[in-house]
């Protein structure tokens, strides 16, 4: 990068970075808010309650990926959501 700019352009760019930070980390950390509240918004229309969410809730682990034993099967996954939500609907 340092060979394509000044180095006055460079410094420009990462005083830039200070004051708005952009790239990979600060999108997860961007969509993890938006999904916070979609989340909790539809929680709180289906149930009438504060939704449960945090974004930190939301925030993509992948050490965490990394660290299961076996992933869970489509009829696993399937039937944790029936139980999650089929809970929200009986409590509307």
């Amino acid at each position: 990068m340092q060979t394509s700019i000044s180095s006055r352009q460079f410094a420009e760019w990462m005083a830039y970075y200070q004051l708005e930070p952009f790239g990979d980390e600060r999108d997860d950390i961007r969509m993890a808010r938006q999904a916070t509240v979609i989340s909790n918004t539809i929680i709180n229309a289906w149930t009438g309650k504060e939704g449960p969410f945090t974004e930190e809730d939301m925030m993509l682990k992948f050490d965490a990926l990394q660290d299961e034993d076996e992933p869970d099967n489509a009829v696993d996954v399937a039937q944790k959501m029936e139980s999650y939500f089929g809970s929200l609907q009986k409590n509307a």
